[in-house]
């Protein structure tokens, strides 16, 4: 800034600080005059699915920076869509003022039950796996066509509508069924609920003639279902608290892989829900990790720099 205003005043054959003071005095003057004028309108709506992608975001910040006011801000973030904008067992779409209003789309789902998978899968805390196991089956039940399989944009509570969509094409955002056949690819794994991985299959099918008609504009599903293609790698937690394994979900942090899963399997709850890794144990009562992939896991290992991810 110092040489260019030397150079203007050299231009202007005068001193420097005059020329820094005729210029203040017009920022002054210009600022005074807009300040006159109509503020532009500020838009300071809250919505859901807007949201549940910052919090996704926040979610995959903490996971490879570590930074604790990332995962406080997307977990404050749950509790304010969950306190406000979700109601009678439904998500609501926005909120203003105080008020929530408008029942959710098809993208309000997707988009909040990924955020959920994604919290869970940097804390594995299971209140956030369960919210998203419960707004996935509003999902299917308000949403999912039984007869022509995927999912419609608009839910069974909406208004009545001359045609209900379905809604592919990326545009700012991905597209609401991509997101949707994720969240179900994802939840299969983590609950073995193999109806999960059917609909998602089906969803495919639905959608298989648009791969090469629009191809550019489907990325989001075409990397759903690189993922589907692709052998599952889970790591498998075995501890007795999430924060006995903190030092592991570090290590994995900062390791990109977009298709891997991540189990906790709590050694004081005894929890056995997951029958393919139940087998799973600490050694020497150690915090210990499993690194599988194709059904096939690596020897289980007490510390983090150990993995092989």
């Amino acid at each position: 800034m110092e040489n260019n205003a030397e150079r203007l005043a050299s231009d202007f054959n005068m001193p420097v600080e005059e020329l820094c003071d005729i210029l203040e005095n017009g920022r002054k003057a210009l600022f005074n005059t807009r300040h006159k004028r109509v503020y532009p309108g500020k838009d300071t709506k809250v919505l859901t699915s807007w949201n549940a992608l910052m919090i996704s975001a926040f979610a995959r910040g903490y996971e490879v920076l570590g930074n604790e006011k990332y995962l406080e801000t997307a977990e404050k973030s749950v509790n304010f869509i969950f306190s406000w904008l979700y109601k009678d067992g439904f998500l609501l779409r926005t909120y203003k003022d105080g008020k929530a209003k408008l029942n959710a789309y098809l993208e309000d789902y997707a988009f909040m039950t990924e955020a959920l998978i994604d919290l869970h899968q940097v804390t594995l805390d299971d209140k956030y796996l369960l919210k998203a196991q419960t707004l996935n089956e509003i999902m299917l039940e308000q949403f999912w066509d039984e007869k022509g399989g995927a999912f419609f944009s608009t839910g069974k509570n909406h208004e009545e509508l001359i045609v209900r969509s379905k809604e592919i094409l990326d545009h700012s955002i991905p597209s609401a069924n991509s997101i949707a056949a994720r969240n179900l690819l994802r939840l299969a794994r983590l609950t073995e609920n193999k109806d999960f991985e059917k609909k998602a299959e089906t969803l495919f099918k639905v959608f298989a003639s648009t791969f090469n008609k629009y191809y550019s504009g489907v990325s989001s599903l075409l990397c759903v279902l690189d993922s589907y293609l692709k052998p599952p790698v889970d790591v498998v937690l075995v501890g007795k608290s999430q924060q006995e394994i903190k030092p592991f979900l570090q290590k994995i942090g900062k390791n990109y892989n977009p298709d891997r899963l991540v189990y906790f399997l709590n050694t004081t709850k005894q929890d056995l829900s997951l029958k393919l890794h139940k087998e799973k144990v600490s050694l020497s009562d150690c915090p210990t990790a499993y690194v599988c992939q194709n059904f096939t896991c690596t020897k289980p290992v007490t510390s983090p720099d150990e993995m092989i991810l």
